[in-house]
């Protein structure tokens, strides 16, 4: 007859010295046979070296219980991958909800900037044209050191809000790309140091274009 342990607890009837091995009630040999599967089953049950470094099962399981224990993610053997987790984005930064579609946005440029710090991309020096490209920093500082002629580079794709700022140094003349469209029709008169604001919703293909400030100094 197998233990019943672990489902339940095995019931063993305790000889007396009055017993004799053969009892029918206390059958020696059954005794024996009946200790010998329930201690199997705990065995089984609890594997080996169930204390780890503790000194028992329990002081292991108190340690667990109360966070004194860490367990390593490798002991697991559970594979997570970045679509497996989940984001929790209290500033509305991504669309995403989860890690991967998120790492993604960033990498693309269509994460919403809403303030903080950012990186500067710094031009000393233009020369006659100048590519900025828009994946490397919102935030442009260029000095022209003649006229120059600008281009865009790497504009997110349709569907995606893509904004970058430009401060232009340098007593000379800029044209800007075609695709960019200015209020009131025309590109504004530069006068050193001016800020622009430009952005695009649909990759590039129209531009808008502002002078947030001119003649700053």
């Amino acid at each position: 007859m197998a233990s019943n342990y672990p489902s339940g607890f095995d019931t063993f009837p305790l000889p007396t010295s009055s017993d004799k091995t053969e009892s029918v009630a206390k059958n020696h040999s059954a005794l024996h046979r009946k200790v010998n599967e329930a201690i199997e089953a705990v065995q089984g049950t609890l594997g080996t070296n169930p204390q780890s470094s503790y000194n028992t099962v329990a002081e292991r399981l108190s340690a667990i219980e109360t966070g004194a224990i860490t367990i390593d993610a490798e002991d697991l053997n559970i594979v997570v991958t970045a679509q497996d987790v989940d984001i929790t984005d209290s500033g509305n930064y991504f669309t995403s909800t989860e890690v991967e579609s998120a790492l993604q946005e960033i990498a693309d440029g269509s994460m919403v900037n809403r303030g903080g710090s950012h990186s500067i991309t710094t031009i000393a020096a233009t020369g006659a044209t100048e590519t900025l490209n828009t994946s490397q920093s919102p935030v442009f500082d260029v000095t022209m050191d003649q006229n120059c002629t600008f281009t865009f580079s790497n504009i997110t794709a349709t569907g995606t809000f893509h904004e970058w700022i430009v401060i232009l140094r340098g007593s000379f003349t800029p044209t800007w790309p075609a695709a960019v469209k200015w209020s009131g029709g025309s590109a504004p008169t530069h006068t050193t140091l001016s800020v622009y604001t430009f952005f695009s919703v649909n990759g590039g293909s129209y531009i808008f274009g502002h002078q947030a400030g001119t003649n700053y100094s």
